[in-house]
């Protein structure tokens, strides 16, 4: 019986894991546009957040990458009012430049479709500031830019 139960509990665990995947793959953007993806990572007992930004563009080609070294994380893309956070310049200039583009779409994303991005804010542990990447990948996230592609 409990050999049983050990069996349909990972056979729910590996179905799932397969369903997310599936729905969770990074999707390419619409020919002539370019696809930001963007991660964050907290590290709780150090009071320390890191972010990873890619472009890439509608062949999943890495047009730029960086690692961030940040104080706080915020969600405040979509809020139509001002941001008062400490980074609240930085999403105040990201929302003045999306308003210049004629589409711009915000939406979560699972990490699993998210791997480069995640790759990139791991990263920036090691990371003062900033670090970045224009047309080229950092052989650290390679592993991660397979996945997507795969």
């Amino acid at each position: 019986m409990l050999l049983s139960i050990c069996k349909a509990f990972n056979d729910v665990q590996t179905t799932t894991s397969r369903d997310l995947y599936k729905f969770s793959k990074w999707q390419a953007p619409p020919d002539e546009y370019l696809k930001v993806n963007v991660n964050g990572a907290v590290f709780a007992d150090f009071r320390k957040a890191r972010v990873g930004i890619v472009l890439r563009d509608m062949s999943g080609g890495i047009v730029m990458a960086a690692s961030k070294n940040e104080e706080e994380v915020d969600e405040e893309l979509h809020s139509t009012e001002e941001s008062f956070a400490s980074a609240g310049n930085l999403i105040n200039e990201a929302k003045n430049l999306m308003r210049h583009f004629p589409e711009v779409q915000v939406q979560h994303v699972n990490r699993i479709g998210n791997g480069v991005a995640h790759s990139l804010a791991r990263y920036a542990w090691n990371v003062v500031d900033i670090n970045i990447w224009w047309d080229q990948i950092p052989s650290f996230v390679s592993h991660a830019l397979w996945f997507d592609t795969n």
